[in-house]
């Protein structure tokens, strides 16, 4: 679809100091929204909802991350979420209740490979990288729904 969205800009400061982020992923249904630092150890900072005007604070969560995640998206139930880092060219997948890793999906191998986003159907995400020219891929599911089928679906 073609258009424009307003934007708007909130100012975020973190619970235990400074970090590096690049990966924030919002919850379908709820609006919850988490910030996942690109750090040695990828830690998951849970944001106020909704955000106000002035300083929002980040919380630390328990939940530990893998080395350099670049970006994350829940799925469209809101029961999973995608994962990319800097080092690894497959995404992985963990449980959105526990953040703990249940499986990973096949992604061709990017340079600089930093976005994700689950497209409408649920079915498919679009990868991205940096840099002019960079490609767009899309990633089926199914390879995931099949390895963590006794668990949930992906849609």
């Amino acid at each position: 679809t073609r258009g424009s969205v307003g934007a708007r800009r909130f100012r975020v400061v973190f619970s235990n100091g400074p970090h590096n982020a690049e990966a924030l992923a919002i919850r379908p249904g709820t609006g919850e929204a988490f910030l996942i630092s690109n750090d040695r150890v990828g830690r998951v900072f849970r944001l106020p909802n909704p955000l106000r005007e002035g300083r929002n604070v980040a919380r630390a969560t328990n939940h530990l991350m893998p080395a350099f995640v670049t970006d994350a998206t829940f799925t469209r139930d809101g029961r999973f979420v995608l994962v990319r880092t800097m080092q690894e060219s497959h995404l992985l997948v963990f449980d959105a209740r526990t953040w703990r890793r249940v499986g990973s999906v096949e992604a061709p191998r990017m340079s600089k490979g930093e976005s994700i986003t689950v497209e409408p159907n649920g079915r498919t995400v679009l990868l991205g990288s940096e840099g002019r020219h960079s490609p767009l891929v899309r990633v089926g599911l199914r390879k995931f729904a099949s390895n963590v089928a006794a668990k949930a679906s992906w849609c």
